[in-house]
């Protein structure tokens, strides 16, 4: 479930596990760190490959308002866990007002997962990118997807690989 504070806070939107109990109340599983400004957090979950069926998910939560700012990057077991963050969008141009303008909307159903071992590779299934920091020194950029691919490993490290050169996240705070 995403949700929020019944009185709004600076906090936002955040991610609840929940389940049923046997006498209709709620039993409260696991609850995410804050989306704090993002006015959605729209979460899509890919399993975990292992041995049990009933594993952990990586769970990709679109943040933003209007757009996507990228995807929040969570690990779900008995927790939510933050791994980090991919600073990427599904580039989309529309007509507004007579203009072709670009938006960015979210990349997550456009990902492909491809894990070994602990670590995740985001492969991207469209025609382009947005990157909103290529980590070479570039802003704001529009590739083609098919130079480029996420890297995230379950223990927190991250990196961004543009044409098979691979650049790592600066660590989470």
């Amino acid at each position: 479930m995403v949700a929020s504070h019944v009185e709004d806070t600076f906090e936002g939107l955040r991610l609840v596990r929940y389940a049923f109990a046997a006498d209709s109340s709620v039993d409260v599983r696991a609850v995410s760190a804050p989306g704090y400004d993002s006015w959605t957090l729209l979460p899509s979950f890919f399993p975990v490959y292992s041995a049990h069926v009933n594993g952990p998910l990586w769970v990709l939560a679109n943040m933003g308002e209007k757009e996507s700012w990228g995807q929040k990057v969570m690990m779900l077991d008995s927790t939510f866990r933050d791994i980090g963050f991919l600073d990427m969008a599904y580039p989309e141009r529309v007509m507004e007002d007579d203009t072709l303008r670009l938006k960015r909307r979210s990349i997550a159903p456009y990902l492909r997962l491809l894990q070994r071992g602990d670590t995740a590779y985001w492969g991207v299934a469209c025609d382009s990118v947005y990157l909103y920091d290529d980590l070479q020194g570039h802003q704001d950029v529009v590739l083609a997807a098919h130079r480029v691919r996420s890297i995230t490993t379950i223990h927190g490290t991250s990196a961004l690989e543009i044409d098979g050169r691979v650049v790592p996240y600066p660590p989470l705070p």
